[in-house]
């Protein structure tokens, strides 16, 4: 595979006979290359797969070369698809086949359940697990833009050129280990949550900075402006900032224009295009017209839980990590641990356990944290000049 050159697909034939190798094989690797700068979602410009025998590229500006059959593998559950960083990848297969991949294998999170740091670069993690250097990066160039370079194709090619290697290295590492089921689960998970963010606990809009801020009517205002400019950026194609940025959402829901001279007097809104002006103010309206009941709540966060506390679990959360060789970051954020110890210190009563409290993660650290802060469980000093100096215990 070192010294594979990449092959160029250019008939439907190709694709298919490439479709049948991967069949065969069980397995493959995939990475995109795709514009996303100038668009509503990122338009796909080039697929590279490789098989333990081949890489492929397959070019879905072209015309007549169908990518389909690359995406209805990944959506195959008897196809193992290797990727890095598999976000996108993901997006790409739910858009083309309307179904999620089904048996991904993402050497990034695998990494991290190999006590390599999370995430860890392809470069990087190519690197130090297998002593050789990938291409330059040529992740800034135009890759819509034909013919493509030899350096953007020697560099698509190494994207996948290592993959395999790369999985191959993970799995012996965690079989028959209880990481692999923890990896497994995770991959679910972080795709699953792909599919959809209308479920989600909290929505988009309220996670932009300064929602909490405002008020029942300007929430209102919030959500209905952030609806509009979804609509409005799908509609032409555009990223969601070229039509309004968010802090200009912000400032028109929190000053609640009743005209269009009062809209036109808020900070920022000079910078949306005149002709988004006017249906930004009739979303302001429905707002301001909707009845008290129909408002969204506030969320009244709970005062943050002491600092010691949450140091504590951090400490804890370190030593427990380091003892099954994953990586913390992987495990948990800062949030993470904070809501964990705000939802323990409320007796357990807030509805449904926070992430770290809840599959995989409870079985790693949660229980444990559980214990610690019910005064089972102690930190102790076992190595002061070790990597990982704390040892945790059971009192």
């Amino acid at each position: 595979m070192t010294d594979t050159v990449a092959e160029p697909l250019t008939s439907p034939e190709q694709t298919a006979e490439l479709l049948d190798s991967i069949r065969r094989c069980g397995v493959f690797a995939l990475d995109t290359e795709f514009s996303s700068g100038r668009s509503y979602k990122p338009h796909l410009a080039l697929v590279q797969v490789a098989t333990p025998e081949r890489i492929a590229l397959i070019d879905p500006l072209a015309e007549g070369l169908p990518d389909q059959p690359i995406w209805e593998a990944v959506a195959d559950p008897a196809i193992t698809t290797v990727v890095h960083a598999h976000d996108q990848e993901s997006r790409f297969c739910l858009e083309r086949t309307g179904r999620l991949p089904q048996n991904l294998y993402d050497v990034q999170l695998a990494a991290g359940f190999c006590e390599h740091r999370f995430p860890i670069g392809y470069g990087v993690l190519v690197r130090e697990e297998l002593d050789v250097d990938a291409a330059p990066s040529q992740s800034r160039t135009d890759w819509t833009r034909r013919p493509l370079s030899r350096p953007q194709l020697h560099y698509a090619a190494d994207d996948v050129r290592w993959l395999l290697p790369l999985h191959d290295r993970f799995s012996a590492r965690l079989a028959a280990d209880r990481r692999a089921d923890w990896l497994r689960d995770e991959l679910q998970q972080r795709v699953g949550a792909l599919e959809s963010d209308a479920g989600a606990a909290t929505p988009r809009w309220r996670k932009l900075s300064g929602a909490r801020r405002l008020n029942r009517r300007g929430l209102a205002a919030l959500r209905e402006l952030h609806a509009w400019r979804n609509g409005a950026a799908r509609a032409a194609d555009c990223p969601l900032k070229r039509i309004a940025r968010d802090d200009v959402l912000i400032a028109v829901a929190s000053t609640l224009p009743a005209t269009f001279d009062d809209l036109q007097r808020v900070r920022g809104v000079e910078t949306v295009p005149h002709r988004y002006r006017e249906p930004m103010l009739e979303a302001v309206r429905r707002a301001i017209e909707l009845p008290d009941d129909r408002l969204p709540r506030r969320v009244v966060e709970p005062p943050p839980p002491p600092r010691t506390l949450t140091s504590f679990v951090d400490a804890l959360l370190d030593a427990l990590c380091a003892e099954h060789r994953i990586d913390s970051k992987l495990v948990a954020a800062a949030a993470d641990v904070r809501e964990a110890v705000e939802w323990a210190r409320a007796s357990q009563s807030q509805g449904a356990p926070p992430r770290l409290l809840r599959g995989w993660r409870r079985e790693l650290a949660g229980d444990a944290i559980l214990a610690a802060l019910e005064g089972r469980i102690s930190l102790r000093i076992a190595d002061p000049g070790g990597e990982q100096p704390l040892v945790a215990e059971s009192t």
